[in-house]
């Protein structure tokens, strides 16, 4: 019986029935058997039994991603070969250009390593900046393939615990070094220049006024294990386990304002409450949402429509719709990029909050340095999850005066129409 195909075609059965055959497959397995690119076959039935790392719903799917990586290009043979990968492929395996990638290890070294010093010895110096760009690399690796340790530790030839150390560093000096450039307030430069943007693009479309919009709000699942605690509350209306990620993002798709570990059972407009983003928005600002949220003078919403809407009506939504379309390209940017965000697969739900946050502020400089979204090796699925999040059907009935006050200001953008 040939043990890795067998392990390979395990990929077609369900979560449960992989299981109880790799339980069958582990006790007649060699400890020591390797297929011919170094991955010890035991050690992968031992991932995926003990779900020491994935959930029984992501056996399946590990076991069919085992092979991709490794058969075809086989483990990276040193630190100086990695990096000396042409820039597409580059951005094949660590999703960014290699000029963001340097400008990462650069600083986050005096996190990831704080004793690096250039008064080290030579020999030193090189390898703990070895250790960096190793750790960056694998790191990177893990969130945008969503590959396990073991996958990790075959295509870097490194140890699972050097994996996981190398991780637990990155995404803890991504944290203390960026953590803080989430949910900053605007300054009047910035509200004044996203404002402009969507004056401008409003006003295409035949507006005569338009607020002070600097950007949009929404909210999208991602998908989770479930929980040890409480996992009832994280089961949404999609029949998935899922905490809720809410963003705000301008019309160049960075991420504003992001807060995230609402469990997935919760209503949007019960996220957007508990927020902060009303206490975080300048006064004068605006955003837009869709018609989960309720509408405010800082909250523009579209009406709903019940099949009744006139052409004014129709017109109002297709302006506010047109610039929503912000924050979701901006959500399939990051899950695109960074498909680990399609579901994360840890149980801990401090480190799912982690993972969250570094690649929020990942999809954030890689904007900034204008490393733009070109990918097309992302899983359809993938993309249109983040795309398409639409209006839970428990949206409450909205008050009368409501419906009053977006009416007026409709009146007011489209100059009486």
């Amino acid at each position: 019986m040939n043990i890795v195909n067998t392990l390979y075609e395990l990929a077609a059965f369900s979560a449960a029935e992989s299981a109880k055959l790799c339980n069958s497959a582990a006790e007649l397995l060699n400890p020591n058997m390797t297929c011919t690119n170094g991955i010890n076959i035991a050690q992968i039935v031992e991932d995926v039994v003990t779900n020491d790392i994935f959930g029984e719903e992501s056996i399946a799917d590990e076991l069919r991603r085992i092979r991709t990586p490794i058969d075809r290009k086989g483990r990276f043979n040193s630190v100086t070969e990695m990096l000396s990968f042409p820039n597409q492929e580059f951005r094949r395996h660590f999703r960014l250009d290699r000029s963001t990638f340097q400008v990462l290890c650069e600083q986050l070294a005096p996190l990831i390593y704080p004793e690096v010093s250039i008064d080290m010895p030579a020999t030193d110096w090189v390898f703990t900046n070895n250790c960096i760009t190793l750790s960056v690399a694998v790191s990177l690796y893990i969130l945008g393939h969503r590959a396990s340790f073991t996958v990790v530790s075959a295509v870097f030839g490194i140890g699972r615990s050097t994996a996981y150390a190398f991780f637990a560093k990155f995404l803890n000096a991504m944290k203390g070094r960026f953590g803080d450039s989430l949910n900053q307030p605007l300054t009047s430069a910035q509200v004044e220049k996203y404002a402009e943007d969507c004056s401008t693009a409003f006003r295409e479309k035949g507006a005569v006024w338009c607020p002070k919009i600097i950007g949009a709000v929404d909210g999208s699942h991602i998908y989770i294990n479930a929980p040890s605690e409480g996992p009832e509350g994280y089961y949404n209306r999609k029949q998935r386990y899922s905490v809720i990620l809410q963003a705000v993002a301008s019309p160049s798709c960075e991420i504003l304002h992001a807060v995230f570990g609402f469990a997935g059972r919760v209503h949007d407009a019960t996220v957007y409450k508990n927020s902060g983003v009303s206490q975080w928005l300048p006064p004068s600002a605006t955003l837009l949402g869709d018609s989960a949220y309720p509408f405010s003078q800082q909250l523009i919403t579209p009406f709903r429509d019940d099949g009744t809407l006139d052409r004014s009506k129709k017109h109002y939504n297709g302006m506010i719709s047109c610039k929503r379309s912000c924050v979701e390209r901006t959500f399939g940017q990051l899950k695109g990029r960074w498909t680990i965000m399609f579901h994360i697969p840890y149980r801990d739900m401090n480190t799912v909050n982690l993972v969250i946050l570094v690649c929020c502020l990942l999809h954030n400089i890689c904007v900034g340095h204008l490393d733009l979204f070109d990918f097309d090796d992302t899983p359809a699925e993938i993309v249109e999850q983040g795309y398409n999040e639409d209006v839970p059907v428990e949206t409450p009935a909205e008050d009368r005066t409501v419906t009053a006050k977006r009416l007026t200001l409709m009146k007011k953008i489209l100059g009486g129409k």
